[in-house]
């Protein structure tokens, strides 16, 4: 979920700036290109990490999820769909929480 919440961040746009992170610094800081499950990571963004309705970003569906995973090359198991699940949702959270301009980058913060 790291590297989805990670992109999160760096989509978002921060309180009184009018581009996002990524643009901001010229490139996609904090990400590992080489992290495991990758092929996760790149189903999300086949899918599309979020959606929209009412104005609102939200998390992907299940159904959007189940309609990819049919067409997709890739059998996936239920515990890689709920992982894409799981990589929305902190996608998503992080692209709201980061609009405040000194959220630390997740791949920054401290887990221990």
């Amino acid at each position: 979920m790291g590297q989805a919440a990670q992109w999160g961040w760096l989509h978002a746009v921060p309180e009184g700036q009018k581009r996002n992170r990524q643009s901001l610094y010229g490139e996609a800081r904090g990400i590992d290109w080489d992290a495991p499950g990758h092929y996760l990571l790149q189903a999300l963004w086949d899918v599309g990490p979020s959606r929209f309705e009412g104005g609102a970003e939200l998390p992907i569906t299940w159904a959007e999820l189940a309609a990819y995973a049919s067409v997709s090359d890739v059998r996936f198991e239920m515990w890689e769909l709920r992982a894409v699940m799981d990589m929305s949702k902190a996608y998503v959270a992080e692209r709201i929480a980061g609009s405040d301009p000194f959220r630390i980058a997740p791949a920054e913060r401290d887990n221990g």
